[in-house]
């Protein structure tokens, strides 16, 4: 393990004790080498070797008595920190290796596991895509070069599709086959206030098996006015694959009527056109204003049950599952999120994500408030509460950052939250994504890091890991099965929202250098990890 002298230093071990016992080492260096030159003299006698190895083992004893203070000094310090719950927190940085740069304008990023099976997977592949306007925009994979059998050093493009207004997607073996299919939205509008009454339509593109082959065949599931977001799951079954549509609002402009949520469940034939989807309107009665959800996040069932929602929206974060008992929907209300204001059309929460605390799977839940706001906020349980409880469990709300005032059209500057341990120490980061501000600023741009301190009291340290617009964020063992990277993409040419001046897609690859911080003191420490 390497330590620095001033990581010790900000620990409380005495100065003069690091220099004595550097100096100590040093000589003791010299001794060895000066035992080595000697022995090949002739004239070196056994006294003056042992003379030699005496010394040595003089300074070889002090240095450990040295040592042993210093663990003492730590231990001691750890005490200290354990009691306190005050930790000294590193992050190390991440290397952008670019994907594609100078594109005309972007939104959307995913990590795409080209195989369905884990055992059988390569590193994932990334699918990026803008909003478009009145052109179509190309729904386009780029090929993992660090995947083993990869022909080419760069990211080569794949088109799979060529679609009008796409907004958001997922992927899921649809067929069964063990290869992910594209399952995403388009046909939205232009934006909010211009939604296609028409649109809102979900497809699934097929995979072809052949990672160089584009133009995946594209298969409807359903449709929806406003359809924003889509999650696959198994939500009311378990035998067929379904798919959760959450549409932003259910009209252009109209902030006041109540979203639903519409789940498709797959056919017997998913490949014959000819079987449709069935639908379902989640009967919500409980809500009172419009959702306006701007992404949730679906809870995987880790005992073969139901997954369940988390939904972002003007009622805060709400928890939604299905009761196989009932035969019903059920739901409850985590917390209500950021509050109303006059003139503002949002309130509430406008993204969510679940994060991991050592075993506990729901040890937080990480949000942005509202919609393309400007604030982010963690739920934190009680310390009674067990670990992966959602429902029954007692959550508090803690705000952890303030972005600045909102523009005239109520919005901020964030967009996406994802949790991920992306340090490997046990504890899930949160992880934010900031589109750019007006007029530009750094402190509102980029890709922003929130670790936990002190969950229990919604502590947590804040690291800044990019400074380039960042729309959404994906995160992935892009590189090694050792290391979690991430991949973000601008923010770009979005009708009536910010332009990013350079659009990109970025591989943000993790580094070797950490980045600590204590108070407003920066360390730089090496890191020794197998990539």
């Amino acid at each position: 393990m390497v330590i620095s002298q001033s990581a010790l230093v900000n620990e409380e071990v005495p100065l003069a004790l690091l220099e004595y016992s550097r100096y100590r080492l040093t000589n003791a260096m010299q001794i060895k080498i000066d035992i080595r030159l000697r022995a090949q003299e002739t004239q070196f006698t056994t006294n003056v070797l042992i003379w030699h190895l005496s010394l040595l083992l003089d300074s070889m004893i002090e240095i450990q008595n040295i040592l042993m203070e210093i663990s003492a000094s730590f231990q001691a310090r750890r005490k200290e920190t354990l009691s306190s719950r005050k930790t000294r927190l590193s992050m190390h940085s991440f290397q952008p290796l670019a994907i594609q740069t100078s594109r005309g304008d972007d939104y959307f990023i995913e990590a795409f596991p080209f195989r369905s099976h884990s055992d059988e997977q390569s590193p994932p592949h990334v699918i990026a895509y803008r909003l478009g306007s009145a052109q179509v925009s190309a729904i386009t994979m780029f090929l993992n070069p660090f995947s083993d059998n990869a022909e080419s050093k760069d990211w080569e493009q794949v088109n799979l599709a060529q679609l009008r207004f796409p907004v958001g997607m997922t992927y899921a073996d649809v067929t069964g086959n063990g290869f992910n299919d594209v399952i995403i939205i388009d046909e939205y509008g232009p934006s909010m206030d211009d939604l296609w009454m028409d649109g809102g339509r979900i497809i699934w593109l097929q995979n072809s098996g052949n990672s160089k082959t584009g133009n995946w065949r594209q298969r409807f599931i359903g449709r929806s006015p406003g359809m924003h977001r889509v999650k696959a799951g198994h939500f009311t079954t378990r035998d067929r694959i379904q798919v959760a549509g959450f549409p932003i609002i259910i009209r252009a402009g109209d902030r006041n009527s109540p979203a639903p949520v519409v789940i498709f469940t797959a056919p017997e034939s998913p490949e014959d056109d000819d079987q449709v989807w069935a639908k379902e309107v989640a009967p919500f009665i409980f809500r009172k204003s419009a959702i306006c959800e701007h992404i949730c996040a679906v809870l995987k069932s880790v005992d073969g049950g139901l997954d369940k929602i988390l939904i972002a929206g003007r009622e805060g974060i709400t928890l939604i599952w299905y009761d196989e008992v009932v035969k019903t929907w059920m739901s409850k209300n985590i917390g209500s999120g950021g509050p109303q204001s006059p003139g503002n059309p949002y309130w509430g929460s406008g993204c969510v994500a679940l994060g991991k605390i050592g075993l506990d799977t729901s040890g937080f839940i990480g949000t942005i408030e509202a919609f393309h706001g400007n604030r982010v906020a963690v739920y934190v349980k009680d310390k009674n509460d067990h670990p992966g409880e959602i429902a029954n469990a007692k959550w508090t709300r803690h705000v952890l950052h303030e972005f600045g005032d909102l523009n005239a059209r109520h919005e901020g500057y964030l967009h996406h939250v994802i949790c991920a341990d992306i340090d490997g120490d046990g504890d899930d980061e949160l992880l934010v994504a900031c589109m750019e501000s007006n007029p530009p600023s750094l402190e509102r741009t980029g890709f922003w890091c929130y670790k936990p301190v002190d969950i229990r009291a919604g502590k947590f340290s804040k690291f800044k890991l990019t400074d380039e617009s960042a729309a959404r964020i994906a995160v992935a063992n892009f590189r090694s099965s050792n290391l979690l990277d991430f991949a973000t993409i601008s923010y770009s040419q979005v009708p009536g929202h910010f332009e990013s001046p350079s659009p990109s897609v970025i591989l943000h690859a993790s580094s070797l250098i950490a980045v600590s911080r204590l108070n407003d003191e920066i360390e730089l420490v090496e890191r020794h990890l197998d990539v």
